[in-house]
Order: C-alpha cells, then structure tokens, then sequence
C-alpha cells in the first residue's frame, strides 16, 4: 500500500531534496570553494523543482503532469551529474590524504556515503524517467484526438464559375 507508484513519485522529490541541502557539507572546506555558486544555484533549483513536482503529482487533473515531472527530472539529473563528479573529484584528491588508519577508514566511509547517494539518485531517476514515459504515453492520444475531431474535411462537389463571361470597360 505504500509503496505504490504515485507515493513512490512523491517521496522522490523530498529524497532528492535532501541530497542537494546535504550538499551544504561540501562547501565548508576552503578547497571547494569555487563550486559554492553552483551549489547554491543548484540547491534553489531542486527546492523549486521538487515543489513542482509535488504540485503536479497532488494535483487533480493530469493534463501537465508530465512537464512538471521532466522538470524536476532536468534538475534532478544536474544533481546526479555534480554528485558524480564530486565523487571523482574526492577519489582524486581527499581519499589518499591521511596520516593514520582511522583518518583512512573515515575518509573511505565518507566515499561509500558519496557513492550510495549516487547510486540511490540514479535509481530514483531511472524508476521516475519510466513514469514519465508513461505520463507521455497517457496524455499523447487524449491530446492528439481533439484536434483531429475539430478539423473536417471540406469537400466540395460545386462546379468553379467560369471567368469568360467577365465583360472589362474602361472610362476616362
């Protein structure tokens, strides 16, 4: 029961959520200072995003209901992109900076965390890309089917008048 696919949907959005506002521990070191800007933009990005993605999961009407899921799956898949390149970044630079062991077992601990993260985003954006296929699937023939309906064929069995008949004068 609560694991059906729309409380699936809705709990991705604050999942995502707080992966980016746990980003926060990131821009606390002096090295990453130059990925604050971006980090903050990202952050008001996915606050707003996943606010959308809330509104149009709750909503009633499922006319726009797969904008607002492509939204937040396009600011999602930003996240899960600068998550995977943090995680590189901190295999290259922090993993191997240690004195002791323990200083190692924390650092490594903290690069499985960064991992599971990633792994989690990118199975939640696989698991909400296939709703939004099915969103698309839904609302593509109910969508289409007016327009067809509104445009008639006009066909016409009347013959065209023919123009040698017209007499031209011309007065001065």
């Amino acid at each position: 029961m609560l694991l059906t696919k729309r409380n699936c949907l809705i709990a991705s959005g604050p999942i995502a959520l707080g992966f980016a506002l746990g980003t926060f521990g990131i821009d606390g070191s002096y090295s990453y200072r130059d990925y604050a800007v971006f980090l903050n933009m990202l952050r008001g990005l996915q606050v707003m995003s996943t606010a959308s993605l809330l509104f149009g999961l709750l909503k009633k009407e499922p006319l726009h209901k797969d904008k607002f899921v492509l939204f937040w799956l396009l600011t999602t898949s930003f996240l899960f992109g600068f998550l995977s390149y943090f995680t590189i970044l901190y295999i290259g630079q922090d993993l191997f900076n240690f004195y002791d062991f323990w200083d190692f077992l924390l650092q490594l601990l903290g690069l499985f965390g960064i991992m599971g993260a990633t792994a989690l985003l990118g199975y939640m954006l696989h698991f909400v890309y296939g709703t939004y296929v099915e969103f698309r699937k839904d609302n593509l023939p109910t969508a289409v089917a007016p327009l067809q309906a509104t445009t008639p064929v006009m066909e016409t069995k009347d013959v065209l008048p023919s123009y040698d008949q017209l007499n031209v004068t011309i007065q001065n």
